[in-house]
This record gives structure tokens, C-alpha cells and sequence, in this order.
């Protein structure tokens, strides 16, 4: 199991060069993950593992855009579950959430693409945002953020 999440994710040499790099998940086969899971006798520290994904992958998306709080929300009441029974059926449990956490991740990851716009311009537009507006509004939000972020590059 470890060796199916080390191969696909890999290791990064600095910070900065991890920040720039995306994980890439989807070549991980969760259905052989979650077989390896099953037979394996040491499914805390398998559940440990992807956990330590889960925080590294979680902390780059909340740098990229601090207003995905409701993430770090979510997975923090994940751990506390986690943290309260350690029984086998609980961290059987635990393992499947997470997995399913991260396919939030993914949407997530994959919104500013979905948004057409990159990550920065993305964060900005999160910002700018309210429930209420029209699709048309929405469009020239986007162009503001995208505006603004082009701005703000310049003046530095």
C-alpha cells in the first residue's frame, strides 16, 4: 500500500518546487489502495499514511486560496472522529473517508480550471464573489479578478 501511494505521489525536493507541482492522484488505483487496506495487518499506520497525504495536499490548497477554510473544517472533523476510537471497525471507517476526502481535493484542485481561471485569479474571484449573482455578473467578476491580479503583478 505504501509503495502505490509513494509511487504516485512522489517526493519533492524544496517547498517551493512542491508548491509549483500538484500532486497527482489520479493514477493512484483506490480500488487496489482499499484492497491493499483490507489485508494488510497494519491499517492504522495505513490510515496514518494517507492521512500525512491528505495534511500535505490540504495545506497547498489553503496557501493557493485561504477560502477554502470549509475543507480544512471538514477534515479536521474527520481527524477528531478519527482520534476519539482507534477500534479496527473505526479506522476501517476512517481510511474510507479520507478516501472520499480526497476526491474533494480533486474537485477542488480541478475548480479553477472548471472556473477558467488559474489558482491566484481563482482566490481573488473567491473573494470578490456573492451567492446572489447572475450568471452575467459572475463572468465580470471573473474578468475583474483576472484584472486585478494582473495589477497587482505589475505594482510589485
Amino acid at each position: 500500500m505504501h509503495e502505490i501511494v509513494n509511487q504516485t505521489i512522489g517526493t519533492k525536493s524544496t517547498a517551493t518546487e512542491e508548491e509549483k507541482t500538484p500532486y497527482n492522484i489520479a493514477a493512484i488505483d483506490f480500488e487496489k489502495l482499499r484492497k491493499e487496506f483490507e489485508r494488510s495487518p497494519a491499517k492504522n499506520t495505513a490510515t496514518q499514511n494517507l492521512k500525512q497525504v491528505v495534511d500535505k495536499r490540504l495545506s497547498i490548497l489553503l496557501q493557493r486560496n485561504p477560502l477554502r477554510s470549509d475543507l480544512q473544517a471538514h477534515y479536521q472533523q474527520i481527524v477528531q472522529d478519527y482520534n476519539r476510537e482507534k477500534d479496527r471497525v473505526n479506522i476501517e471507517r476512517t481510511f474510507e473517508v479520507l478516501l472520499k476526502f480526497i476526491n474533494e481535493l480533486d474537485e477542488e484542485e480541478g475548480r479553477a480550471v472548471r472556473e477558467g481561471l488559474n489558482e491566484e485569479s481563482l482566490a481573488i474571484f473567491d473573494l470578490l464573489k456573492k451567492p446572489e449573482l447572475t450568471p452575467t455578473d459572475i463572468k465580470r467578476v471573473k474578468q475583474v479578478a483576472a484584472e486585478l491580479l494582473e495589477t497587482l503583478k505589475r505594482e510589485n
